[in-house]
């Protein structure tokens, strides 16, 4: 009986602890109106679905296609080797299969957006079986770091006009990648906390920019950053206030940056419910919704959990922009997509984000 549990731990561990991942960085949908939306959650039914190991969610989208089929396209952090995706394709709960268009032909197209030049453009078309079962799609081994999934054909919906996908996985050799969602990383800042959970130094970097910032917090509640760094044109040390970060008052938080950008977090029950981010003129702001009393999604992306805890908030991307695009493109980018990660005292000691223009403009 010992040498059956512990054969049983090994494999356990073997499966849990060593599986391959795969990072998920971005995700373009083809245009706006691809995405499903539920009245009180934009993103209940958002492509994010699909990868949470769960066949009670779905990502669903309207039969309406871009070029080619396009639905939409997943970036991953890297190349990574790839010889078949299985799919759940449809809305695995029997009350609703039928109710809900289902995938009858995909195509997958590898490296179209030259990512890695390197890389050669691959596509592979599918029929897929009218059942509620997970279906494998294999092809030859291929280095990839980004696939359009494109939907050919369906099978019609009894009721509702919406196509939906219940889960994808990646597989190479048999084995099953994990996968994360981890946000293209632009930049970072890992903190560092006194015994009292007080924040007392930040070490920022992105790009060409490398501050190590020192907070000193008065009286009043108020906290100061303080980076100094040797300037080589001016062949002389410098220290600069970097960020000044205002305590909660008349349920606003207020948050100055170098460069002039003004940040305002709004509170109402002791919640977030919006941010306001002033820079060049131009004043950008983003509402926050809850779920079971957890921060569920903003304006323009979702907050996704990992173990209980908030692990990041991921904006959405589009292939295809009009005038309107274009300004939720700026949004995006001030309110950008970013995970976290945690000490043992589930403090936050790394914030990694997509795009400097947003570096903190999500709460």
């Amino acid at each position: 009986m010992k040498k059956i549990l512990l054969v049983f731990l090994i494999s356990y561990l073997a499966v849990n602890l060593f599986a391959k991942e795969i990072n998920i960085s971005s995700i373009y949908l083809y245009d706006k109106e691809t995405l499903t939306v539920d009245k009180n959650n934009k993103y209940r039914y958002s492509p994010l679905k699909s990868f949470d190991d769960n066949d009670e969610t779905v990502f669903a989208f309207k039969p309406q296609f871009g070029y080619g089929n396009r639905v939409y396209r997943i970036h991953f952090d890297k190349n990574y080797s790839i010889d078949e995706i299985k799919i759940k394709a449809g809305y695995f709960d029997k009350q609703y299969y039928s109710q809900n268009h289902r995938i009858k032909k995909i195509t997958l197209i590898f490296n179209e957006g030259k990512f890695d030049s390197r890389l050669p453009v691959e596509k592979y078309p599918f029929v897929l079986e009218d059942e509620m079962k997970e279906q494998s799609l294999k092809f030859p081994k291929i280095e990839c770091n980004e696939i359009w999934i494109c939907v050919d054909e369906i099978y019609k919906s009894e009721k509702y006009n919406d196509v939906c996908i219940s889960e994808l996985s990646f597989f190479n050799e048999g084995e099953k990648y994990k996968t994360q969602i981890r946000p293209d990383s632009y930049g970072r800042s890992e903190y560092k906390y006194d015994n009292s959970g007080k924040l007392i130094e930040e070490h920022l970097r992105a790009d060409h920019i490398n501050y190590q910032i020192k907070y000193s917090t008065d009286k009043d509640g108020v906290s100061e950053g303080y980076a100094t760094y040797f300037d080589m044109e001016d062949n002389q040390e410098i220290t600069e206030k970097i960020k000044t970060i205002h305590p909660i008052k008349n349920n606003e938080e207020v948050i100055e940056q170098l460069y002039g950008t003004k940040i305002k977090h709004i509170y109402e029950n002791n919640k977030i419910v919006k941010t306001e981010v002033s820079k060049n003129d131009e004043t950008y702001s983003i509402n926050y919704y809850y779920s079971n009393n957890k921060l569920s999604h903003t304006d323009c992306g979702e907050f996704f959990y990992e173990d209980g805890l908030l692990k990041g908030y991921f904006s959405y991307d589009y292939y295809y922009s009009d005038g309107v695009m274009k300004n939720f493109e700026k949004i995006t980018r001030i309110f950008c997509s970013y995970y976290l990660e945690y000490n043992d005292k589930n403090q936050v000691i790394k914030r990694v984000v997509s795009s400097w223009d947003g570096y903190s403009g999500v709460k």
